[in-house]
């Protein structure tokens, strides 16, 4: 997926040196005029800024799920992150695109994220507050080894 956003990202960065060569006229008579057309057209310009949109923060929470580091509260929390901004991207497939990134959480989900989103970021009736209490990060849950959170110091902050 990174890779696509990688080349989605080059075209949109060409975009002005594809425009211009393919108003070659030796360009023009080599290549299929349904081609240089589509690519000649806002629509394909604006279809390629909303996939990128979609893609970005899929892209960067997959990298962040991959990574050593990657706790089971993060998962919790880029999933929310990526349904928050799917949500705010208005087009004719966005509803489409909402119910596969449901799926995958469904597929995903398990309880044990929750409470250890609920352990590292507590919530107050305020929303969330991480000066209530300090977790000593290295020991939170991770993908490959279930230790247990330790509370190393708390503190009211009054």
């Amino acid at each position: 997926m990174g890779t696509h956003l990688s080349c989605f990202q080059s075209l949109q960065k060409s975009k002005i040196a594809l425009e211009q060569i393919l108003m070659d006229a030796e360009i023009r008579r080599k290549m299929d005029s349904t081609v240089r057309n589509y690519v000649l057209s806002e629509q394909f310009w604006e279809m390629l800024d909303l996939i990128t949109k979609f893609l970005e923060p899929m892209v960067v929470a997959l990298k962040l799920f991959e990574s050593d580091t990657s706790t089971l509260s993060t998962v919790y929390l880029h999933f929310k992150k990526i349904m928050n901004q799917v949500n705010e991207i208005s087009c004719d497939f966005s509803n489409n695109i909402q119910q596969l990134v449901q799926k995958r959480w469904e597929y995903l989900y398990h309880p044990i994220m929750m409470a250890a989103y609920m352990l590292l970021y507590p919530v107050t009736a305020y929303g969330i507050d991480t000066s209530v209490i300090e977790i000593n990060r290295s020991l939170a849950l991770t993908r490959n080894n279930l230790n247990i959170i330790t509370i190393t110091h708390t503190k009211c902050l009054r």
